[in-house]
């Protein structure tokens, strides 16, 4: 059976990365068959927590597109500047010139140029990975070029590599913060949603957030509350919100000092400091999560989720 399990946060600088290496270094002793995936194509960091020891495959993407003008046919009329929504080109010397990093490729220019000066061309828009790492499973993680914004379509590429390459693999994703569109690819099709959160106004808000998000594509979420001894208050409300939510909470994971330090390193927090508390919270999460993974048909019928649809609030003028 293909498992997937995707770790995310609404809020960047919650713990997610750790956790998720953690999780990834846990059930890699327990799995023969794991693959990692660091969706975070904006700033991909997984591959230096996990010590990729070799990139063994590439994958070029080439689905974006630019425009791009032929100087002796433009004539300077300056529709197309106006047509551009992204400011991506301006009128030089009575000629237009095209920002390739503004461009979003939307063909806008194309349509209105009178003299058909502008084109389309497919670029890089993203480039994806495949490393072996020091714990015996591979990570695929992937980049983007400056100003390329397809983030979601390279995420479902990782996705789609990871389930075409190792077939029957449990799967871990490392998200990206917030619910842009390459935390919409990440979760889309996945079995279960680890959800991280600590103990702070805007973490618990972007908690709300991101579990909608979970609940609007039926996805089956747990909790983990990362430094929930830093304000009992916020972790009491975060605690009642869960019971009212129906959401799992599988482990309160102590702050600790050292975290940044391995951080720093990077070696993953569990391996530097192995009688931590913040470890035992780390390895009781991960034991509770195989645990899910093992009784998974019994647990999915227990906590089966009815997809919501997204209805927008109409604010009247």
């Amino acid at each position: 059976m293909v498992f997937e399990v995707v770790v995310a946060s609404g809020k960047g600088g919650v713990g997610k990365s750790t956790i998720a290496s953690s999780l990834a270094v846990i059930m890699g002793k327990e799995l023969s068959n794991l693959v990692v995936i660091d969706a975070d194509v904006d700033a991909p960091n997984l591959h230096l927590m996990l010590n990729v020891r070799e990139w063994v495959d590439e994958l070029v993407i080439r689905s974006a597109r630019v425009a791009k003008v032929n100087a002796d046919k433009c004539v300077g009329c300056g529709l197309c500047e106006n047509a551009c929504t992204n400011r991506a080109i301006k009128l030089v010397s009575g000629k237009c010139v095209i920002n390739k990093y503004l461009c979003e490729g939307c063909g806008a220019c194309v349509l209105v140029c009178p003299k058909k000066a502008i084109e389309l061309y497919e670029v890089i828009s993203g480039i994806v990975k495949v490393g072996l790492t020091e714990f015996g499973f591979p990570l695929i993680t992937a980049s983007l070029p400056p100003g390329r914004a397809n983030t979601g379509k390279i995420v479902t590429e990782e996705r789609n590599l990871a389930r075409e390459r190792f077939k029957g693999f449990t799967i871990v994703t490392d998200a990206a913060a917030g619910i842009g569109c390459q935390v919409i690819a990440s979760l889309v099709g996945a079995d279960l949603a680890l959800l991280v959160a600590e103990p702070t106004p805007t973490s618990f808000n972007d908690l709300k957030r991101i579990h909608r998000l979970t609940k609007h594509f039926g996805i089956p979420s747990v909790l983990a509350i990362n430094k929930y001894d830093l304000d009992q208050y916020m972790t009491d409300k975060i605690l009642k919100f869960a019971e009212e939510e129906g959401i799992g909470v599988l482990a309160l994971i102590p702050y600790d000092s050292n975290i940044p330090l391995s951080m720093a390193r990077p070696t993953p927090f569990i391996i530097q400091y192995p009688e931590s508390k913040a470890t035992g919270g780390l390895i009781k999460l991960c034991t509770e999560i195989l645990k899910i993974l093992r009784n998974w048909d019994s647990w999915r019928r227990e906590h089966r989720v009815k997809p919501i649809p997204y209805i927008p609030k109409v604010i009247k003028p």
